[in-house]
Formats: structure tokens, C-alpha cells, sequence
């Protein structure tokens, strides 16, 4: 009984000497150090103040596929950024892996000789369970599986903003004036002219320039007179027959002979011919009066002129009003004008001040002119983008994750995404910065999630900022990084940082404030710039920052779900 007591107490001093060992590796932040960060937060939140806004509207720069192969290659480029003297880090990890297996071999072994009973044996077990999760709560350990996600988390306090001013389509309109001209008479249009009656004496009868008389009027009808003039020789001067023969396929039916002249004409053989001159009058009823009257004369009957009185009506020009363009044009919605970017409201206002239209949020000057960009964070998770909608949306710049990297394992993961986003952002006219999701644990790390955003910027011709974005894992807080002292992880970010410096692009850090100013020492990354998370309706954060992302649950014309919206107070120059 003895000797079962005695092997039952030593293996259970081993088992929490085993479990004690594991504890003592895991990184905790004890309570003293959160309320020494709490301080630091709040003395960095006092050290600057935030940037004025000013406003730019260049184009966005488009692919460059120079950059394909410098892309391809990105991978082995990180991994010759990292120092040689990682190798020797991980045999000294290897070592010291050999020489704890070796240790616990020999503690198997010898708990197999002091092996007790079986009863003994479920209650030691019972016993050393109790005591390792004792210790874990104690030590605030956590279990780390292999596959954790990365899963967005939305906080309660992230109400997207309501609109302030309604939302009307692009459009111009010119300015158009009324004023008063004469209109041409047009027979088709009655808005065109105007019927006067008027009474008048005109003549019933028209005669040509030889006399005869053409037109004449008589009981409410127009006749017109016809005259024909006929020749005809033969060896009689019977004039009967003359006419007789004229008419013989009655031609003149309807006609009055109006004269008859012969002459005798000798011929050689002393013979004698007779040439008849015959002249025929017809008078025909007309349909309506007759127009063409300039040539003719009006005819006398003796001394006074034949005339009549009638009513006639005519048609007469009048003052017509009409709307002319002045030149000058009255705006709707966005428009970009000579001397900035505008927004007019549904009845034509230019808008001014601090603004929120269709959701997102933008800043004009007394005038009217923007004088803050408007951005926009997506990822893979927002599925097939209608860019050219989303930048009629009043969209300046996208934010696209370019990839992120894995909490359980540490794979850097590229986001399947990504390039087909830069590609439509650029064709619609936004400007795009890159950002990569990192769970980095070592610097080293850091400066490999660096160069995996860069391969991808050359790639594309991209000039612009890329980011580093900082967060936990997933709501338990459980990915590879989502433990490490604020120290470290600062060191993380600050090699990111070098490493695209050295690169020629400009580094932002992105993060939430209370994690930014709680798990970071950001009194060493003053020199970087900021980007922001604070979901509040106005900006509390009083230092300096470049970007200020207000909603993580924005919604944008052209994409769907959620996505990070954002409002620089630079101008376009942190694209270039």
C-alpha cells in the first residue's frame, strides 16, 4: 500500500511539474501592463492633431504588366528578406525539441515502474486534469487548433451614417430664357399665324396685254377665257366649210368663233386660193379664283371698272414666345467643374459643411468644394463588384485585400479577388491602394506580408500607400498573433513598415483605435501614417491620421454586403 501511495504521489509531481512546464510558455499581458498601455494611449491620443482637408481629382494609375514576373517571384523575395540567423534560431529550438523528448521518455519510463493499480491510476488522471486546467485558467492559456479562421467582427457601436442631404443622378441642365419673335406663317401650324378678315372691292374682270379678256367673274363664279388661233387654204371661199373642216374631229366644240378673216392668194398657174383666219374663244368654269393675276389688268365696262365687293381672310405672322439657352447650366448630383469637385442636391443647392450622401460621408468648403476622398474597403467576401456603379457613388479610392494571413498555421493567403478588383477599380477611375490582413508573429513575418503587397502594387503600376491591417483573429481572440505583448507586435508593424519604405511605398497602419492604442506602443510609430477605425458619428481620435474609416458596415451602389467605408482628409496625393 505503501509503495502504491508513494508511485501514485510521484507521478502526480510529475504530471503538474509537466503541466506547470506548459503554462510557463504561453505569453500573457498582466494587469499592470494593460493599465501602463491604457496611459500611453491616452498621452498619444494628446501628441498631434488631426490633418486639414484638401481635395485633388487626377485619374488613377493603371496596370503596368512589366510587373508580371517581379509579381510571380514575390513569394521567393520574402523569403530572402528574412536574416540568416533565423536558421539558427530553429536549431536551437530543434536542440532543445530533442532534449524535452528525451526528458519525457525517461519520465515515461519511469512512471511505467510506479505504475498503480487501476483505480489508482483513474483517480491520478481525475487529479491531473484538475490540476492543468486549474493552472490554465489560471495563466490565461489558450488552446490554438490548427485551423482557426479569420472571421469578421462587428461592433455593437457601428451604426452606418443616415443620409443628410437626398441623393439625385449627374446631370446638367442649361439655363433657358424666354423672349418674344415674329413667327413664319406655316400652313401646317395655327399656333403660327393669325386669320384677319377684311372687306374688299376687287375687279370681276382680268384682261391679258392684247386686250382679250381672261378672267371674269359672274354670279359667285370665276370663268376663264381659252383663245386659239387656226389657218386654213383652199380653192373655195365658202367659209362654212372652212369651219367645217376646222372642226371636223371637234376640237373647237365648246368654242365660239370670235372672227373670220380670208385673203386671196394667186398662184402661178393663174389660179386663185383662199386662206381662212379663223379665231376661236372658249369660256370655262372654274373651280376656285384664279391666282396668278400680277400680268393682268383689271377691264373697264365703258367708264366704270367692273369690281365687287368680298370678305377675305388672311393669314397674318404673330409674336411668338420661345426658350433660348444662355450658355450657362444649372447641376445636379456629383459634377467636376473647373475648380473642384461638387455635389448640388435634388433642387440644384450646392451643398457645404460635413455631408453624407447615399451613406457615405464627405466634407465641403464654404463654396461648395470637396475637400475630402471617399474610399472604400472590400475583400473576396464581397463577391463580383459593379465598379463603375460604385464610383458613381461618389467614390474616389478603393481599399482592396490583397491577401491575408493564415491565424492557425501562418500561410500567407492571396485573396482570390484581389487582381480582378484592382482591374475594374482602375477602369472606373479609382484610385487603389493594397492592404494585407496580418497575423504576423515575428518581424520577419511582417516584412514577408510587406513584400506580398508590393509584388502585387508593381504588378499593376500601383504608386500608392500600402496597408497593414491589425486586429484579432475572430471574436475568441484565439490566432497565432492575437496573443503577443504590445512590444511585439509593435515591432511587427514597424518592420512592415521599413520594409515598403525601402520600397518606395508609403506604409499605413490600419487598425480599430482601442486596439491600435492598447495593443500597440504607438509612441514608436509616430512617422507612419494612419488609418483609423472608429465607429462613432464624429472623429474622437485627436492625433494624426490619414484615413478615417467610420462603418465597417457600409453599403455601396455596385457591391454587395458590408464594406469598410472611408474619408481621407488628404488629397490625392497620398496616391501618387
Amino acid at each position: 500500500m505503501k509503495g502504491r501511495t508513494a508511485g501514485f504521489l510521484m507521478f502526480a509531481c510529475v504530471g503538474l511539474a509537466a503541466a506547470g512546464c506548459y503554462a510557463g510558455t504561453v505569453l500573457v499581458q498582466p494587469k499592470q501592463v494593460q493599465e501602463e498601455n491604457s496611459t500611453k494611449r491616452e498621452q498619444f491620443a494628446e501628441s498631434s492633431e488631426l490633418k486639414a482637408p484638401s481635395a485633388d481629382t487626377e485619374e488613377a494609375v493603371r496596370p503596368n504588366p512589366e510587373k508580371e514576373a517581379e509579381y510571380l517571384s514575390g513569394q521567393a523575395e520574402a523569403s530572402e528578406k528574412l536574416p540568416e540567423d533565423i536558421e539558427g534560431t530553429q536549431e536551437t529550438q530543434e536542440e532543445d525539441a530533442g532534449t524535452e523528448v528525451q526528458e519525457s521518455s525517461e519520465e515515461q519510463e519511469q512512471s511505467k515502474r510506479l505504475e498503480p493499480d487501476p483505480s489508482e491510476k483513474e483517480q491520478r488522471e481525475t487529479l491531473t486534469a484538475g490540476d492543468q486546467t486549474e493552472d490554465t485558467e489560471k495563466d490565461g492559456t489558450r488552446p490554438r487548433p490548427s485551423d482557426v479562421r479569420i472571421q469578421k467582427t462587428y461592433s455593437p457601436s457601428d451604426v452606418p451614417p443616415g443620409d443628410t442631404v437626398g441623393f439625385t443622378p449627374s446631370r446638367k441642365e442649361e439655363i433657358m430664357e424666354d423672349r418674344y419673335v415674329e413667327s413664319v406663317v406655316d400652313e401646317n401650324d395655327p399656333d403660327s399665324y393669325e386669320i384677319i378678315k377684311k372687306e374688299e372691292t376687287v375687279p370681276t374682270l382680268y384682261v391679258n396685254s392684247a386686250g382679250d379678256i381672261k378672267y371674269a367673274y359672274e354670279d359667285g363664279v370665276w370663268y376663264e377665257y381659252r383663245y386659239s388661233h387656226v389657218n386654213i387654204t383652199l380653192d373655195t371661199e365658202d367659209e362654212e366649210l372652212a369651219l367645217l373642216i376646222l372642226n371636223i374631229d371637234g376640237s373647237y366644240d365648246g368654242y365660239d368663233v370670235i372672227s373670220t378673216d380670208s385673203t386671196e392668194v394667186a398662184k402661178e398657174d393663174g389660179s386663185i386660193e383662199y386662206e381662212f383666219h379663223v379665231r376661236y374663244q372658249g369660256v370655262f368654269a372654274m373651280e376656285a379664283a384664279p391666282s396668278e393675276l400680277g400680268h393682268l389688268t383689271a377691264a373697264d365696262l365703258g367708264s366704270v371698272a367692273a369690281t365687287r365687293t368680298v370678305i377675305t381672310e388672311e393669314k397674318v405672322p404673330v409674336m411668338m414666345q420661345e426658350s433660348v439657352g444662355t450658355g450657362e447650366y444649372q447641376y445636379y448630383g456629383w459634377q467636376v467643374l473647373d475648380d473642384g469637385t461638387y455635389y448640388f442636391d435634388p433642387d440644384g443647392n450646392k451643398v457645404t459643411g460635413s455631408q453624407v450622401i447615399q451613406g457615405i460621408r464627405h466634407e465641403f468648403d464654404e463654396n461648395g468644394v470637396r475637400t475630402s476622398r471617399a474610399g472604400v474597403e472590400v475583400t473576396e467576401e464581397n463577391g463580383e463588384i459593379d465598379w463603375e456603379k460604385a464610383a458613381g457613388a461618389g467614390l474616389d479610392f478603393a481599399v482592396i485585400q490583397c491577401a491575408y494571413r493564415d491565424a492557425g498555421e501562418g500561410r500567407i493567403i492571396t485573396d482570390s479577388r484581389a487582381e480582378g478588383y484592382i482591374r475594374g477599380a482602375q477602369a472606373a477611375g479609382l484610385d487603389v491602394m493594397l492592404s494585407v490582413f496580418s497575423q504576423a508573429v515575428t518581424p520577419e513575418e511582417a516584412v514577408e506580408e510587406a513584400v506580398t503587397a508590393i509584388s502585387m502594387a508593381e504588378k499593376y503600376g500601383l504608386e500608392g500607400p500600402v496597408a497593414v491591417t491589425g486586429a484579432y483573429a475572430n471574436p475568441e481572440h484565439n490566432g497565432r498573433a492575437d496573443e503577443l505583448e504590445p512590444s511585439e507586435r509593435t515591432a511587427c508593424m514597424e518592420a512592415f513598415c521599413q520594409a515598403a519604405e525601402e520600397k518606395g511605398y508609403t506604409p499605413i497602419l490600419h487598425a480599430e483605435l482601442d486596439w491600435m492604442t492598447d495593443g500597440l506602443v504607438m509612441e514608436e510609430l509616430m512617422d507612419n501614417p494612419l488609418w483609423v477605425a472608429e465607429y462613432s458619428t464624429n472623429l474622437t481620435y485627436t492625433g494624426t491620421c490619414r484615413f478615417w474609416q467610420y462603418t465597417a458596415r457600409g453599403t455601396v451602389e455596385g457591391i454587395s454586403g458590408y464594406t469598410g467605408l472611408i474619408i481621407s482628409y488628404e488629397n490625392r496625393r497620398d496616391f501618387q
